[in-house]
């Protein structure tokens, strides 16, 4: 389950015009999902598209996010890889399960 202890950056991030989407998206989920699964040595991380902050989905479509989230530099900049995507009907459903690099 997501962690909000990152929240009220993210809220700040949001508003500064000067970062991308894409880089709030990572900054987000790197800090949420991915550090806590390697503290807790853990070899696999999913994100659910519906568990990320409600502000992310008013200021673009989750589309937008599962392509930021789809991203081979994503990827790279953060050691993982995309191991599959769990397709649904209701978007909040999809998972993006990753693969942690050491």
């Amino acid at each position: 389950m997501v962690q909000d202890t990152h929240h009220d950056l993210l809220e700040i991030r949001i508003h500064n015009k000067s970062l991308s989407l894409q880089n709030i998206i990572w900054e987000y989920c790197i800090r949420n999902y991915v550090i806590p699964a390697r503290a807790q040595n853990q070899s696999t991380v999913s994100i659910r598209l519906g568990d990320l902050p409600a502000k992310l989905a008013e200021r673009q479509t989750y589309t937008l996010i599962g392509l930021a989230l789809k991203s081979v530099e994503f990827e790279e900049k953060y050691r993982i890889r995309l191991l599959s995507v769990n397709q649904s009907e209701d978007m909040r459903n999809i998972f993006f399960n990753y693969f942690i690099l050491p």
